[in-house]
């Protein structure tokens, strides 16, 4: 009985490991954190500025309606907690807004860092 309980624990920590929160996995693997400037943060909306590093990654948090404007460009890739990987990129001036989303990782794949800005439309 203690060996199956010991084997069960084991399964769930290597699971949570893989599983993980995007924080721990960005802590994990060494990979540097996105740097926010925040502008204006009320009740109705939050205004910020999102630098990435080559290989930066943004917290695995979900996100409310928004518009991005790409200060400056790059390739990146969107991690969702299923394992789905979308990669895209962001060309200098696009600007583009996105419906309320799952939580994901955004992720610098480039070797030049990306800046947005965006606001976030709250309810």
């Amino acid at each position: 009985m203690k060996a199956t309980r010991n084997t069960v624990v084991g399964l769930l920590s290597a699971f949570a490991l893989v599983f993980g929160s995007g924080t721990a996995r960005a802590q994990e693997t060494g990979a540097p954190k996105m740097e926010q400037k925040v502008f204006v943060d009320n009740e109705r909306v939050k205004v910020a500025e999102n630098t990435f590093k080559p290989g930066a990654e943004s917290p695995n948090i979900a996100r409310p309606f928004r518009v991005v404007r790409a200060i400056k460009g790059g390739k990146f890739q969107r991690i969702y907690a299923d394992g789905r990987k979308e990669v895209g990129q962001y060309q200098t001036g696009d600007v583009e807004s996105f419906d309320a989303g799952p939580p994901h990782i955004f992720k610098n794949l480039g070797d030049t860092e990306i800046v947005l800005y965006i606001v976030y439309i709250k309810k």
